[in-house]
């Protein structure tokens, strides 16, 4: 089965954060440090200035960190990936991908280069009311649900994907 697919910056948004989730476990020294520093900022420094007596200037400081954790902090990370990807677009805003689903995994065709992936390296399959994503260990997969000229291709390709993808790999 082959399909032509688009996917956007946004679709490599979806996927570096997909991915990132998959491995937080495996943070990284730098990782950790920026959250121990967040820690520091919003509670420490914080309770800090309550000892002091400074009660106004260490509720305000941990209502302004609180802020930037709940709301600035996916955001600013969003943005950081939207940025990254958007050298690789340069000023196309999706991109082409010939999808060909094979009985030993993915093949996968554009512009600037092919891929493949075996069934036995998929780790999961997320369908989005648009989109569905095929996601590795390390990589990502995006097929626009309108690339499928009727609801039974759509069907057809997923039946087919989840049953050669080892059921012990799936999330």
């Amino acid at each position: 089965m082959k399909i032509t697919s688009k996917y956007s910056i946004d679709d490599c948004v979806f996927i570096a954060n997909q991915i990132n989730q998959q491995n937080k476990v495996k943070a990284n020294f730098w990782v950790q440090l920026y959250y121990y520093f967040v820690f520091a900022n919003c509670f420490a420094l914080s309770a800090f200035l309550f000892f002091l007596g400074y009660y106004l200037a260490g509720f305000i400081l941990f209502l302004i960190n609180l802020f930037f954790i709940i709301f600035l902090s996916d955001k600013i990370k969003n943005e950081s990936y939207k940025t990254y990807y958007a050298n690789f677009f340069s000023g196309d805003e999706y991109k082409e991908t010939e999808i060909e689903l094979l009985e030993d995994g993915i093949s996968c065709k554009s512009i600037d280069g092919d891929s493949f992936f075996r069934w036995q390296n998929l780790r999961e399959i997320v369908e989005t009311p648009d989109k569905i994503y095929l996601f590795t260990k390390s990589n990502g997969i995006t097929v626009a649900k309108n690339s499928f000229e009727f609801e039974t291709q759509m069907q057809d390709f997923l039946i087919f994907a989840k049953a050669r993808v080892p059921q012990n790999l799936l999330k």
